[in-house]
């Protein structure tokens, strides 16, 4: 291959599948090449020091440059402390050409002018600088034409090239045509200038591309260099024969002047021109390759260097890999650990000469037994070494608290003998500098003419020695997820005076892996699996990694009991590895491979099938099997290896599952294509299989495998509901062993909002106009497109110059440090960055901060994860300060800015919002439903005995209970507030609450502790009666502090309902509510009903304290107003007030015609109205209907009597259908009431859906999933879910209706009781809520519950949420989805309350500062239970378990409120669309409501038991306000 770009041109190797690699070096594991054993030592223990949870306090993910400069410090920091490892990441130069033809020849010579290319920092995907470009310039120009008029910002620059992100989850971006990929293929060319040291000058040297998307070529000084693909795995080059080091005088003036560059920056500028010892580093990379057909993984198409570049210097005889092996025993009480260690000689020599002048020495060394703390200051990579004992001795002590090696006195757990090796027992090696692909050589070939002994393995320049030591049972601690113990492995290779010439050294795991007894055995035990799929990304920077934000995603995921983590789908930066082997995580490492856009009935393939039924791809993927296993090999937390995932099924899977099975026997393969249970799995590994088929297949005799779904719970928006049917089948059913997740992590990407975006802050107008559709903004914005150049995350102002600068730490101690740092020589931040270095620490700092966790929960009945909470577009008032005792996790809202998905950039083709499917936040803020997680992955159950004890069980595999804290505390739940005082609440307080002693209980044991209540504890000091409902608390939380948390982590709370026996209690509470809301209390007579021939009837008291209006010609609606202040008004968008809708989710639009969402539509339950409406009012006690009109002609009836005389000249307040009344229809009819009095209106409507008045062009559905997903992922027919819900159809008019009676009874102390009898169509589809909606003056910005919280919870999805008494604001009820839909439901509530704040209150509101609202007012509901329903249940039990109990057998309520509406909720697809309704929130009222599903997205999964059938129902509410 010559070295120029025409005959890169003319080769095209990125167009053709059978060359992936070119002179690339083999894979191994990550090497570092130290000068001792101390540096080895010391560097894994400030490598392990760092990784803690306080580094994930300090991660980043605010838009900005804080990322980028975090990414590039965190490549520098990985190589901080090794003196032959040099980074490259930093500033290169840059220029984005539109295809390969336009890349101008010579690029990569070292005199080729570059001063007019832009910079772009690496790590960094291309695509995403260029997007900060666009916003930075696009700045730029608002302010020119501020500042000097529109010609200075019109003046002319260069044509940018255009190439967005994309996504895309099956698709392919571009025909399908392999292995031809499009002519226009974006080509991106790099250049960076180094230079190397004197000592490097005859030494070995390698530069490696950690991870390049999608193809690289590469020259070095103007010498070609090779060629990779694949881009989730490193493509390592020996550069030795074309890199210059500087001369010895030159490392001699700098030594004295002390200018020498320290550990890990051994690359350094030179200036410009070509000055001594200077090295030109040049790529170039296509955006598309033949390569990009096997990477179509669900997420977004992002190209560049997205990982780090280094150079390693190495002796010319060097280690070039280690393998280890651990053997363990049967009895788990011994293990012998094998070493393979690989030397290379280069150039090409008879290595055996050499065996004479080297020797390799090994050693098993302890690790530190409690996690360390943090650094309390920098590392000094200049300190001097310090001595190690080799000897073995015992046990380690405990870490001090300093950063000294030589008080550690880390023991040599044992040293390593040479053992021989049988004939032909070698693993051949191909050649040193060997091609890949092209028939120029492959990785793990086998290898012929060498020479064995009974020490080695000679095989040309190569030699292999084995070795092994044993680690007796007093020295030995397993590795496994829950006692995550590593050894720490140091191989020396010394000359023959005995001095090192290179050391390696890496952390080890002692444990067994196997599948026996169709269970997954690790350590000899079955593991339950409770797992996430995870995917690479950041919101500012793509895949590209941060230390401090996987350390984040650790501890997350430990913080929620998850413990095994699927690498979906491609392998991970090594960094991953070192983390899930130190906080123990079991790992799935999956192979770069998905081919899903192949579908097989498409016919631009042209072979019409798989890739990997074809042979011309098999070397291609073989590759990168065997490329994932040799990095990846000795990491004690993988313990599966994954064939790749959606790539069909084909002859190539069953070869590489060969290739594995004899590579590495001591990990079973994973693989889900082709029905999940073919030949090349040892796993039965489905996704999205329903509850009844697992449960089938695990019934099945002839499966011998174990079952572990490999993706389940799409928890895509408002979703993850049913997990606990999972876990309830996987807990008690032998050959299911748990699932991952799908997924972690939302992807959305940052993205300015367009800069001509209107914020209306009028009250709401949920039509389709009320605000511009951000996504035809951004479009609009894409078209216009900004051009020029300037970077916004650009780290220094000519790469050529600048020097590789270490941190002088960890990335979590100094990032914002850093990037507040003064510039340094060649490093300066750039004239034309958009980020100044201060802004950058600015935007570090508020990340920290950000990032900063809250107080741990004030109430007892916390849950599992501690509230980190963030504000979310608070308005600083008042009543805010007064702050509740709960908190609930809220992203940070950054203004200007939005999480963008599919289409946002104006990618095309796109899957709009199907990437944001995470448990969490981009932020990594937790979702709701991840407090769901971990309560069914906890790691103790509790439940009563039938004697009525509390039986524990450890559902750990591996750690006793002795490491936990148990503790109990028992409450009742309180009655409504009765005065206004009582508002705010303060914290419930416990009964009792004390600690439990519990003796140890062993990995997978139950042990049974007697009652904690004491028989003689006296109840009616507490305040608790036979009406009082009790509950126990039962939480664990860890002992001591650990890698990934402080001490009193919570690990697993449990609430159980307390029964007491008969006669415990003798003294009866009153009720909580005054008479008569309580439907059991006696009523007036009232008189006989009369009808009601106006359109409403208003009630006002005699006082004018109240008046309350019933819309009668509406179906029934209530207006209240309290001192002449609107306090609650009808629905918005005269919707009425029985709601059966919701803003449908994700969830909800699954499954094209047949998804609930589609079948609503179809029935028109967005839009009904009343088509036929009347009533008759009855009156008792102290009220009377009066006439219309003035005060001259106002009388009354004698009490109890309906008088029909009308009064003149008052406005109209309501208009019933046209003829049904007589004259004066369209006044109300008026009603005084006393304080004695009350006032019965009954209501009778049919509703239909009105004509829908929105355009037929509806707007794209976001979040409905493509139609091919049912083909793609099955799911649905034969599950749980609505197999039997039919397809959506046009309903007449004749079979759409639901039938309403309502009955309106007001009070006169100011207490209102609504019943509501729904009798719906029997052919109407299932329905999404039975309630009643209204709106909410502002002010009543508070709310407090006694129910299911605080978090939000749905009938599927509540078991983590407990019974008490909780408090929030409005605001932080509402939960801001990535894409908006039904959310923030409370359910099971025994009452609600919604109030104001302090007596000043908040300005605003519906007439500003009325009286009533300026001061305290409060409005409490409450469920009623009445007769004369049928069936449909409450909505909110469903399965129960034996933990968490049932509320059956009493009227609960399940509520909402938020400041939007359900239209506006559906009309918005971004939250930052939304149009929040300033004058009031808008409140749901449920009597049931549906589930949200979860066991996909894409077909209807709502399980059966939380569908709320077409039936009757009856409820009912009883309203009283509270005011001081």
């Amino acid at each position: 291959m010559g070295s120029s770009v025409a005959e890169v041109l003319r080769g095209r190797w990125w167009e053709d599948q059978a060359m992936f690699g070119y002179k690339r070096e083999r894979a191994h594991v990550p090497l570092h090449s130290h000068a001792s054993v101390d540096d080895a030592l010391r560097f894994w223990y400030q490598r392990d020091r760092a990784a803690t949870f306080e580094a994930a306090d300090a991660a980043t993910w605010a838009p900005g440059a804080g990322a980028d400069v975090a990414a590039v410090r965190s490549a520098r920091w990985w190589v901080h402390g090794l003196p032959r490892v040099a980074s490259l990441s930093g500033s290169w130069r840059f220029r984005l050409f539109p295809r390969p033809e336009e890349v101008p020849e010579g690029f990569f010579s070292p005199g080729f002018n570059d001063s007019e290319w832009s910079t772009h920092s690496v790590p960094s995907h291309w695509q995403l600088q260029l997007q900060q470009q666009k916003q930075h310039k696009q700045q730029q120009h608002q302010a020119a034409e501020t500042k000097a008029g529109a010609a200075a910002a019109g003046a002319s620059e260069e044509e940018e090239v255009e190439d967005p992100p994309i996504y895309t989850n099956i698709q392919y971006p571009f025909p399908i045509q392999p292995p031809f990929v499009p002519t226009d293929n974006p080509t991106a060319c790099y250049r960076r200038r180094f230079s190397l040291p004197a000592s490097w000058s005859g030494q070995h040297i390698t530069l490696c591309f950690e991870g390049v998307d999608s193809a690289i070529h590469v020259w070095l000084n103007g010498n070609y260099v090779g060629y990779s693909q694949d881009s989730r795995l490193p493509a390592e080059f020996n550069v030795t024969p074309f890199c210059v080091t500087r001369g010895k005088e030159r490392e001699e003036k700098n030594r004295v002047t002390g200018e020498e560059p320290g550990d890990g920056e051994r690359a350094e500028g030179e200036g410009e021109g070509e000055g001594e010892g200077e090295n030109v580093l040049a790529v170039m990379i296509v955006r598309w390759s033949d390569g990009s057909y096997l990477e179509d993984q669900d997420h977004w198409w992002l190209s560049g260097m997205h990982r780090d570049v280094t150079l390693l210097c190495r002796p010319q005889v060097h280690i070039a890999d280690l393998e280890v092996k651990t053997d363990v025993a049967d009895d788990m009480q011994s293990a012998i650990v094998k070493l393979e260690v690989l030397l290379e000689g280069w150039p090409r020599c008879d290595i055996q000469s050499l065996l004479d002048s080297c020797h390799v020495e090994a050693y098993l060394f302890d690790a530190w037994r409690s996690p360390p703390p943090p650094p309390q200051h920098p590392p000094s990579p200049s300190s001097s070494s310090s001595s190690v004992p080799m000897s073995p001795t015992s046990r380690s002590p405990k870490d001090p608290e300093r950063d000294d090696l030589e008080a550690l006195k880390i023991p040599a757990v044992a040293a390593f003998q040479p053992v021989g090796l049988g004939a032909g027992e070698g693993r051949g090696e191909g050649g040193s500098g060997g091609g890949e692909g092209g028939g120029e050589g492959g990785e793990g070939g086998e290898g012929s003419g060498g020479r064995e002994d009974d020490k080695v393995v000679v095989i040309g320049n190569t030699m292999r020695v084995r070795m092994e030591a044993k680690v007796d049972k007093d020295k030995l601690l397993l590795w496994s997820p829950d006692q995550p113990h590593l050894y720490t492995l140091v191989v020396s290779l010394s000359d023959a005076s005995g001095k090192p010439q290179q050391v390696e050294a890496g952390r080890v795991g002692v444990r067994r892996v196997e599948v026996r007894g169709r269970e997954l055995l690790v350590n000899g035990r079955a593991v339950e699996v409770k797992g996430v799929n995870r995917h690479e990304h950041h919101p500012q920077t793509g895949k590209v990694n941060i230390e401090e934000c996987m350390v984040k995603d650790v501890v997350e995921m430990k913080r929620h009991n998850v413990n095994a983590v699927r690498c979906s789908h491609y392998p991970n930066h090594p960094r991953w590895y070192e983390l899930t082997d130190l906080f123990g995580l079991l790992v799935i490492d999956e192979a770069n491979i998905e081919t899903h856009g192949f579908d097989p009935d498409n016919h631009l393939n042209r072979k019409g099938r798989q890739p990997a039924e074809d042979p011309e791809w098999a070397a291609a993927m073989g590759a990168r099997v065997i490329r994932m296993c040799e990095r990846d090999k000795n990491h004690a937390s993988v313990v599966v290896w994954s064939l790749g995932n959606e790539a069909g099924y084909g002859a190539t899977h069953d070869t590489m599952a060969a290739w594995l099975r004899h590579r590495d026997p001591s990990r079973p393969i994973h693989y889900e294509g082709g029905g999940s249970c073919t030949l090349a799995t040892d796993l039965v590994c489905p996704m999205y299989m329903r509850v009844n088929d697992i449960l089938a297949i695990a019934a099945d005799p002839n499966e011998t495998r174990p079952l572990i779904l490999c993706e389940y719970a799409h928890a895509m928006g408002n979703s993850s509901g049913n997990l606990d049917a999972y876990w309830d089948a996987i807990e008690s059913t032998h050959g299911l062993q748990g699932g991952f997740i799908w997924d972690w992590v939302d992807q959305g990407l940052w993205k300015a909002l367009p800069a001509r975006s209107s914020v209306v802050t009028s009250s709401i107008n949920c039509s389709k106009d009320a605000s511009s559709s951000l996504r035809a903004e951004l479009l609009a914005e894409t078209e216009a497109g900004a051009s020029g150049e300037g970077g916004a995350s650009n780290l220094d102002s000519n790469p050529a110059e600048s020097a590789v600068e270490p941190p002088a730490g960890p990335p979590a101690e100094s990032a914002a440090e850093s990037a507040a740092e003064p510039a340094q020589e060649g490093e300066a931040v750039g004239e034309g960055d958009a980020a100044t270095a201060e802004e950058a620490a600015a935007d570090v700092a508020a990340a920290s901060a950000a990032a900063t966790p809250a107080p741990a929960l004030a109430s007892p009945q916390a849950t599992l994860a501690s509230a980190a909470t963030t504000s979310h577009g608070s308005k600083e008032t008042e009543q805010q300060q007064q702050q509740p005792w709960e908190q609930v996790e809220l992203p940070a809202k950054h203004p200007g800015r939005f999480w963008a998905y599919g289409g946002d950039f104006g990618d095309t083709p796109n899957d709009l919002n199907f990437c944001i499917n995470g448990l969490i936040w981009p932020d990594r803020t937790p979702h709701p439903a991840m407090r769901e997680l971990a309560h069914v992955y906890r790691y103790f159950g509790f439940k009563w005995t039938e004697q009525g004890d509390i039986e524990i069980f450890n559902k750990s595999f591996y750690q006793p209970s002795s490491a936990f804290s148990f503790s109990f505390s028992l409450f009742s739940l309180p009655p409504p507030p009765q005065p206004i005082s009582t508002l705010p609440p303060s914290p419930p307080t416990p009964i009792l609450s004390s600690p439990l002693t519990v003796p140890t209980i062993l990995p997978r044991q139950h042990h049974v502790i007697p009652n904690p209540i004491p028989a003689d504890l006296d109840w009616a000091a507490h305040d608790v009666s036979t009406d009082s409902e009790l509950f126990a608390l039962f939480t664990a939380t860890v002992n001591e502090r650990t890698r990934w948390c402080a001490t009193g982590q919570v690990v697993a709370s449990v609430q159980l309902p307390v029964n007491l026996p008969e006669g415990t209690i003798s003294s009866a509470k009153p009720s909580a509510l005054e008479p008569p809301t309580k439907p059991a209390i006696s009523q007036p007579a009232l008189s006989e009903p009369a009808p009601i021939h106006q359109s409403s009837v208003i009630v006002t008291s005699t006082d004018r304290s109240f008046a309350i209006t019933v819309h009668v010609q509406d179906g029934g609606a209530l207006s209240w107003k309290i001192n002449g202040s609107d306090v609650l008004l009808p629905p918005a968008l005269s919707s009425p007030c029985l709601s059966v809708w919701r803003a449908p989710t994700d969830n909800d639009k699954g499954g094209a015609d047949a998804s609930y969402a589609a079948r609503w539509k179809a029935a028109g339950l967005s839009r009904l109205a009343a088509a036929d409406a009347g009533g008759v009012i009855a009156v008792a006690g102290d009220a009377t209907v009066v006439s219309v009109g003035g005060d001259e002609g106002k009388g009354k009836d004698e009490k109890g009597k309906i008088s029909e005389r009308k009064e003149e000249g008052k406005e109209a307040e309501g208009k019933g259908e046209e003829g049904q009344q007589a004259e004066g229809d369209d006044e109300p009819l008026r009603v005084e009431i006393g304080r004695d009095g009350m006032v019965s209106v009954v209501v009778q409507a049919t509703f239909r859906p009105r004509a829908d008045e929105i355009s037929e062009e509806e707007a794209v559905e976001v979040g409905s999933a493509p139609t091919n997903l049912v083909e793609a992922y099955g799911g649905g027919a034969d599950g749980e879910g609505s197999a039997s819900i039919g397809q959506a159809k046009n309903i007449s008019d004749v079979d759409c209706w639901i039938r309403l009676k309502s009955e309106w009874q007001i009070h006169g102390n100011g207490q209102v009781l609504v019943k509501f009898w729904v009798d719906p169509s029997p052919s109407l589809p299932p329905l999404a809520r039975v309630g009643m909606r209204f709106q909410a003056a502002k002010k009543l910005s508070n709310a407090v519950w006694s129910g299911r919280g605080p978090h939000e919870c749905y009938p599927d999805r509540k078991q983590s949420a407990h019974v008490a008494l909780h408090y929030l604001p409005v605001e932080s009820l509402h939960v801001p989805y990535i894409a908006p839909g039904e959310n923030g439901a409370r359910i099971d509530a025994r009452w609600v309350t919604l109030f104001t704040g302090t007596q000043s209150g908040a300005q605003g509101g519906a007439q500003g500062g009325s009286p009533a609202l300026d001061g305290l007012l409060g409005l409490v509901m409450e469920p009623v239970e009445i007769g004369g329903g049928g069936g449909g249940g409450g909505g909110g039990g469903g399965r129960g378990g034996t933990e968490e109990g049932s509320e059956a057998g009493q009227p609960l309520l399940h509520f909402s409120a938020s400041g939007y509406c359900a239209e506006e909720l559906h009309r918005a697809q971004h939250e930052e669309e939304l149009v929040e309704d300033e004058e009031f929130n808008h409140v749901h009222l449920d009597h049931a409501i549906m589930g949200v599903g979860g066991d996909d997205s894409w077909t209807p999964s709502v399980h059966k038991e939380f569908l709320l059938p077409p039936c009757p129902y009856a409820f009912g509410v009883a309203f009283r306000p509270l005011m001081g």
